[in-house]
Parts: C-alpha cells; structure tokens; sequence
C-alpha cells in the first residue's frame, strides 16, 4: 500500500482551486506525480478505490480516469487518510505476529514437558510397580495380624 501516494491525491484533489475540477490522470501526472507514467497513476486510483472507495468520486470516462473530492475527502485526510488505515494494518500484522510467536512458545513448552514426560515414564512405572508390591505385602501383613488376633482371642 503506498498510502503517502494516495494521500497526496487526496490532498491534490481536495484543494480548494480543484473542488470544482474533474482531476484526470494526466493532471494528476503533471502537478503531483511527474516522475510516474499515467498508467502507475491510473493503478494508484484502483487500488484507492479497492482500499476506501467512499472518499472520493470516480467518474468512468474513457481513459482519462477523473476524479473528484467530495464531502468525505477532508474529514478522511484530517483524520489520518490512508497513512493512518496502513499504520493501524501494520499494527493489526504485529499484533497478529506477536500472537503467532507466543503460540510457537507455547507449542515448544508443551514439546519439552511432553518429553520430559516420556523420559520420566519408565521411572514412574518402576516406581509405582514397587509401591504396588509394597501395598500388596502391607495388607497380607494387616491380614495375618487380623488371623493372629483372632487366634489368640479365642
């Protein structure tokens, strides 16, 4: 987006010795885009066009492509213009990149606790086959103290 481009056509348009003027391609050409061929500034306007259709008038005659300000076309320009729509996409992008980075943080933290896990499995299995040993010779040894009770109780 070539945002300072379409701000000067806007700018270009919107004053006030051209409000009541039909600015072409080859006006525009001549006072603000010398440098450019028509045909970059014919593509200039349809991407305007694409972007924020609304703030300015286009009348389809021919080849020339003129355009004119209309009501929208100051209040647009004094509230940031098309500068304003690309810093506020390029924020949009970083944020959106930030987003993307904490979630392949987070993806890598869950990988490394993943296997950290796997690494500690077999441990864990070892450890809790023993335990269950352990429980199991705990309660013969609760039973046969209930039997010896109950053998020299009576």
């Amino acid at each position: 987006m070539d945002s300072t481009k379409y701000d000067q056509i806007l700018e270009f348009i919107s004053r006030d010795e051209n409000l009541n003027i039909l600015c072409n391609k080859h006006l525009l050409q001549e006072k603000v885009f010398p440098d450019l061929h028509v045909d970059e500034i014919v593509e200039l306007i349809d991407q305007m066009e694409i972007i924020k259709p609304k703030v300015f008038k286009t009348l389809n005659r021919g080849m020339t492509r003129p355009i004119q300000a209309n009501g929208l076309t100051k209040k647009f320009l004094k509230q940031g213009g098309f500068s304003k729509i690309k810093h506020e996409l390029l924020l949009e992008q970083q944020k959106a990149l930030e987003k993307e980075n904490l979630e392949l943080e987070k993806t890598k933290v869950d990988l490394k606790l993943a296997k950290e896990t796997l690494e500690e499995f077999p441990k864990t299995k070892k450890r809790a086959k023993v335990a269950y040993i352990v429980a199991i010779l705990l309660a013969f040894l609760q039973l046969a103290e209930w039997i010896v009770s109950l053998m020299s109780s009576d």
